[in-house]
């Protein structure tokens, strides 16, 4: 039972992985554009 599930979580893991290299430019993209504005967020709640 639980090598089965650990077999099919590793199936997605890799799909996963597979995805994010596929579209890493705009992954790369949107988690810069997402690290920005929760920067400027926590800077302005600090200040």
């Amino acid at each position: 039972l639980w090598i089965g599930w650990i077999e099919s979580f590793v199936g997605q893991l890799r799909s996963l992985v597979n995805s994010v290299r596929w579209s890493s430019e705009v992954s790369i993209g949107t988690l810069e554009k997402i690290h920005t504005i929760w920067q400027s967020r926590v800077w302005k709640a600090q200040t």
